[in-house]
């Protein structure tokens, strides 16, 4: 019975060792799973482009200053757009001068003009009459230049005149006078001649 029951061991023992051995799995079919992976780099690349697609269409902030003001103005082709704290460029310009005790002053533009652009001016310059003066008249005495322009004042002056001397014809006096506007300020505006 030992014996009987050593032998039943020594197979029971032996027939996993067996079976495994034996035992051979079939093969398993991927190409299914390999088809589903390949629809889906597919469908990952065909995202990717898509994707690189809308990003191109999205127009980028400016680099550059757009062109100044025009006449007309322009549509334009660029397809970028303008940040919240860009600063157009400026066609027209402004200056001031100090007068001199001559009344006379070189007023300068915040910016020059191109060379060889002779500006044109927005209307006479104008004096800043914080003293309360008469009225001053201002007028340009020379061409405007691309980096400035000459300006002269003249103050109103007040006279009695009396109705004699107007029916007599003796009106010798001159409405503006050359008194002194020495410190005034002047300012003056102009464009350039394409505008």
């Amino acid at each position: 019975m030992i014996r009987l029951f050593c032998a039943s061991l020594a197979i029971a023992l032996a027939a996993p060792a067996a079976a495994q051995l034996a035992v051979v799995p079939s093969p398993v079919d991927t190409s299914a799973i390999q088809s589903q992976i390949a629809a889906a780099v597919i469908k990952a690349e065909q995202a990717a482009a898509a994707a690189a697609q809308v990003q191109a269409a999205v127009p980028q902030p400016a680099t550059t200053v757009g062109s100044a003001e025009m006449v007309g103005g322009q549509v334009g082709t660029a397809t970028t757009y303008k940040r919240g704290d860009w600063v157009p460029a400026r066609i027209s310009r402004t200056g001031s001068c100090v007068l001199a005790a001559s009344n006379a002053c070189m007023a300068a533009w915040t910016s020059a003009f191109a060379v060889g652009t002779a500006p044109v001016m927005l209307g006479d310059p104008v004096a800043i009459n914080t003293a309360a003066l008469q009225p001053i008249d201002c007028d340009i005495t020379g061409a405007p230049t691309a980096t400035g322009v000459p300006v002269k004042c003249w103050i109103a002056q007040s006279s009695a005149l009396t109705l004699t001397a107007l029916t007599a014809g003796k009106i010798d006096v001159l409405p503006f006078g050359a008194a002194s506007l020495a410190g005034t300020t002047v300012t003056v505006s102009a464009i350039p001649p394409s505008q």
